[in-house]
Order: structure tokens, then sequence, then C-alpha cells
């Protein structure tokens, strides 16, 4: 049986109290045969946990593991900070960042090579990604935009503004293709 508890044991030199917790021992010491999406997903829901018990600043060693876990054995990256809402997808999740501070809502789906993230210019403005929207494959969305509920991003497209709700959008730089009735 894989689990977290074993590997970040072995590998990293992670600080005795906290992963000799009770709380981290019975976090991490859940089985780890699943998909490597599934995988993702799951490390960052147990960063979440552990932030919410120790708080980010006492425990960003073991987050931090946590993190090089999570790439080394998905090839995803989702960032401790992120805030997911509930029924999010990754689908074929090979090269998939979300930056931190990342706001995604309920009932998203992504597709591979996807970065949610800053822009790069030094103003760390993230997206937000409102409920029951699809990111399919390779589309980049990055800065302080917000992607509108029930909205479809097409693969490839390279988002820089906000869009409304109900918006199928496409290309690089991306535009609105057309309104979903």
């Amino acid at each position: 049986m894989l689990n977290l508890l074993d590997i970040a044991r072995n590998n990293f030199n992670v600080d005795s109290q906290v992963i000799g917790h009770q709380f981290i021992i019975d976090l991490l010491g859940t089985d780890l045969s699943m998909a490597p999406e599934e995988l993702a997903v799951h490390i960052y829901n147990v960063q979440r946990k552990i932030i919410g018990y120790f708080g980010e600043i006492n425990s960003k060693e073991i987050l931090q593991v946590l993190s090089y876990i999570q790439r080394m054995y998905t090839q995803i990256e989702i960032y401790y900070t992120a805030e997911i809402g509930k029924n999010f997808k990754i689908i074929h999740g090979l090269g998939t960042v979300i930056g931190a501070r990342v706001i995604i809502g309920d009932n998203v789906t992504i597709y591979q090579n996807v970065t949610l993230g800053d822009k790069g210019d030094g103003s760390r403005k993230r997206p937000k990604i409102d409920d029951n929207v699809v990111v399919f494959a390779g589309s980049k969305v990055l800065g302080g935009i917000c992607i509108g509920a029930n909205s479809i991003i097409g693969a490839n497209s390279v988002v820089l503004d906000s869009f409304p709700e109900n918006s199928i959008i496409a290309g690089s730089p991306a535009r609105l293709v057309r309104r979903k009735i």
C-alpha cells in the first residue's frame, strides 16, 4: 500500500513533531491507489485540512513536502492556497497548474495542460472561475479576471480578460465566440 506518510518519512527530512502528530498520521496514512488526477486533488484536500488544523505558517514544511509529492507522482500542481469548490474534476491532468490564490467554484472541470495563475507581470493577481465552467486542454487563464458561471473555454485559449456567465470563449487571445442560451 502506497501512502503519503511513508513517502514523506522515507524521502524527506520532515520535522518529527508535525509528522508524528496523530492527526497527520491518520490523514497521510490513507491508501493512494488512485488515478493521478484523483491523487492530485486528494493531496490538495489533505493540505487544506492540515492548514485548517495547524494553520499555514505552522505547517509550511509538511505542506511543501506534499506539494513536491503531488508534482512528482501526478505531474499536476495545485497550490494549497487555491480555493476550490465541490465536485472539482481534472481530466487527463498532465501538466496542469493551479496557482496560489486561484478561486474555483463548484462543478468545474479542467483538462490537461491547463494553467490558472498570474500573468507574470508582478501584479500577482489570480483568476476566479465561477461554478459549472469547463476549461479544455492547453488553455491558460491568467491574471485578476473572472470567468462567469456555465462558461466553456475552448482548447488552447489564452484568456486574459473577464467574461460573463454562459460564455463560450476561444482563441489566443481569447474572445467571446457566443453566449449560451
